[in-house]
């Protein structure tokens, strides 16, 4: 059992550990069936377990949003923290959590995606952790979020494609594990559309949204074998509310 203390553990080897068994449990899928049973909904599986049987935590699926009205995230934690042995308190957070296929490239996923780290970096709290979890085999991950200025053939095709990050996803993650990216939500023209959706949220009140990402677990490099299928990819960004940029 893992929990969260002073002297050997932390929440970042933690999520470090939920990437690597969310990327076996992708391997484990691709070994058995196709890639088609590789849907978001299959990846809350490994995320559930992990965080019940190996950080002791509570988690929730679907939680409210704590400021957003009639809004849900994909998933809520709470892992005790212990001081000299004893627990004291709790790490908590919110997790978004997307696979990555050939409709990331799109306008709609897009703006899907900025709603999901927006939703996150409106919630702040003590000791909060939120996280936003992007899975999917590895030439999608390239050609459809890292670098999606390259031509859409190259995953029809699946030839091998740039893997330079480029694209709007570049200005939002880093791809270099214990970096981060930061971009300012109402700069971006993803931020009308997302107030046309959220119409109950006062955006006087907010102020200026500074968003940070930073990507905190990565199987980018290493990935995980899968035969003709390639290799699976996990990264996971930490993402809160900043005051500057």
């Amino acid at each position: 059992m893992l929990v969260v203390n002073d002297e050997d553990m932390n929440i970042g080897m933690i999520i470090r550990k939920l990437a690597m068994a969310i990327g076996h449990w992708m391997n484990y899928l691709h070994s058995v069936s196709s890639t088609l049973l590789l849907i978001e909904s299959s990846i809350r599986f490994p995320l559930v377990e992990f965080f019940e049987r190996r950080a002791n935590a509570a988690i929730t699926l679907e939680k409210p949003h704590p400021s957003l009205k009639r809004k849900r995230v994909d998933f809520y934690f709470e892992i005790p923290k212990t001081i000299n042995g004893h627990i004291n308190g709790c790490i908590d957070g919110y997790i978004e959590m997307k696979y990555i296929k050939g409709a990331t490239r799109t306008k709609e996923e897009k703006q899907r995606i900025f709603n999901d780290l927006v939703r996150l970096a409106l919630i702040n709290g003590e000791d909060q952790f939120n996280i936003f979890i992007a899975v999917g085999a590895r030439e999608d991950f390239i050609a459809n979020f890292i670098s999606i200025k390259n031509k859409y053939k190259v995953v029809q095709d699946r030839q091998k494609p740039n893997n330079r990050p480029q694209g709007v996803y570049s200005k939002w993650f880093s791809f270099k594990q214990g970096t981060a990216k930061q971009f300012n939500a109402q700069g971006t023209l993803y931020w009308k559309p997302f107030l046309q959706e959220y119409k109950d949220l006062n955006s006087d009140e907010i102020g200026s949204l500074n968003i940070q990402t930073t990507l905190i677990a990565s199987t980018y490099k290493t990935g995980y074998k899968t035969g003709q299928n390639g290799s699976n990819v996990v990264c996971i960004w930490k993402v809160e509310r900043v005051q500057t940029i």
